[in-house]
């Protein structure tokens, strides 16, 4: 039995009052319930409000925005790794060894880098961090609002924190004063966060596509 447009509304006020912020884990959730309860109608011949109060008992809608939330900031790292296969195909796979070479350079030339190592750390955090600003002044799209576009957002801030983590607890001093450690360190995470753009820049090119042809 297909629902009404007032059931269908009915179901996306119930959805929207569980607290579930993102567009994308709305509709999902939305045609998801309402599949469930046209199947229920029609097999057991009961109204939408039974149907209705039967489905929503055995639905998690919190549970499922932090499973897809988890799912899109996990995937992300997937993206990344794919989009690195298709640099390495192009021209821009000098892109990594331009860094190196480049931060090779700018690091032997100093006779104290510290200063520089805390300011190239600040800035990988802090260049994360501009799409989700930028990303608020976007009224009209809202990509704030999509699991996949904070996902990505998550994953690769995750992604720095580690990178992180293991510089400042798992590295021996020994090895960070040689004079590749950081020009590496840094390469590679340089060369993560315009993989990262690029994927969050395609997931941010998907919502406007969605958001133009809803």
């Amino acid at each position: 039995m297909k629902l009404a447009h007032y059931q269908i509304e009915h179901i996306r006020s119930y959805v929207k009052d569980q607290n579930i912020w993102y567009y994308d884990v709305q509709h999902e959730l939305v045609d998801h319930i309402a599949s469930a309860i046209e199947t229920k109608m029609d097999e057991d011949q009961i109204s939408f409000s039974s149907a209705f109060s039967q489905i929503i008992e055995s639905i998690n809608c919190r549970s499922i925005q932090r499973s897809r939330t988890k799912a899109a900031t996990y995937g992300v790292h997937k993206s990344i790794f794919k989009e690195l296969m298709n640099m390495l195909k192009t021209v821009h796979a000098f892109i990594p060894v331009g860094l190196f070479f480049s931060l090779y350079l700018i690091f032997n030339g100093l006779t104290d880098a510290i200063w520089l190592i805390k300011l190239f750390k600040t800035l990988s955090i802090c260049a994360i961090l501009l799409p989700l600003l930028i990303s608020l002044f976007d009224r009209r799209f809202k990509p704030y609002n999509y699991t996949s576009f904070i996902g990505s957002c998550n994953g690769v801030f995750l992604y720095i924190i580690i990178f992180g983590f293991v510089d400042e607890r798992l590295v021996p001093t020994s090895l960070k004063t040689t004079p590749f450690y950081y020009p590496i360190y840094f390469a590679i995470i340089f060369t993560g966060l315009y993989l990262a753009f690029n994927v969050i820049k395609k997931h941010y090119k998907n919502i406007k596509n969605h958001v133009a042809y809803r």
